[in-house]
């Protein structure tokens, strides 16, 4: 196996029986190709002749010290808040490293091949709102900003299927910023999809024709 990290896969050619891959440097075939290319799934993709509505967001998380007697993890779960106008999500301090939160509704559409703000006193500010209200003994120093991505798809939840002319193509995309935690399943169905042909798993719910009807 051969693993070539921060190669960005300028397009893709897919033919009856394979594809090209074409980067900046070199071109690769396959017998069977998987686009899972996270903000910049919907790019390749729509070269492909497939627009699926697939949207970056910038997204933020942030890290604050906090009183470790009620929020460290051996006494604190990962959490969500619901709210009527908001929606927050956290973690709690895994070995110091302070209430990890972001917001998961929200947040500005972008390019992701074009320069994304950096994380901001706006974005501390929003978060420090939420914290000074409901969890004030998280409210502590600022121990890390970062901001990501989240790709949403119009429904918000993930595309799992086969290009419908290309079977040996298969889109593992848009998971609107709830795909990690099922990363272990998904790559299992790819696997499968791989290997076999199609997953013992109903994706029903997750195919295209969900987001082109």
């Amino acid at each position: 196996m051969t693993l070539l990290p921060f190669t960005k896969a300028e397009k893709i050619e897919v033919h009856s029986n394979g594809a090209t891959i074409r980067t900046a440097n070199d071109t690769y075939h396959s017998d069977f190709v998987v686009v899972s290319a996270g903000a910049w799934s919907g790019k390749l993709l729509k070269d492909l002749g497939m627009d699926l509505s697939l949207q970056p967001i910038r997204k933020t998380v942030s890290w604050f010290k906090c009183d470790p007697e009620l929020y460290d993890s051996s006494v604190f779960p990962a959490f969500t808040v619901d709210l009527l106008n908001a929606h927050y999500y956290g973690f709690p301090s895994i070995g110091g490293s302070g209430l990890k939160i972001g917001r998961h509704d929200g947040g500005a559409q972008v390019d992701p091949d074009e320069t994304v703000s950096p994380y901001g006193p706006d974005d501390e500010n929003e978060i420090r709102a939420f914290l000074g209200k409901y969890m004030p003994s998280a409210n502590g120093h600022l121990v890390k900003g970062s901001t990501c991505f989240y790709t949403l798809t119009p429904y918000e939840h993930f595309i799992l299927d086969q290009h419908p002319e290309y079977p040996h193509l298969f889109i593992s995309a848009g998971f609107s910023g709830h795909g990690f935690k099922f990363s272990s399943v998904i790559g299992e169905i790819i696997s499968q999809v791989i290997t076999k042909g199609k997953s013992d798993y109903d994706l029903t719910g997750f195919s295209i024709r969900n987001y082109k009807e």
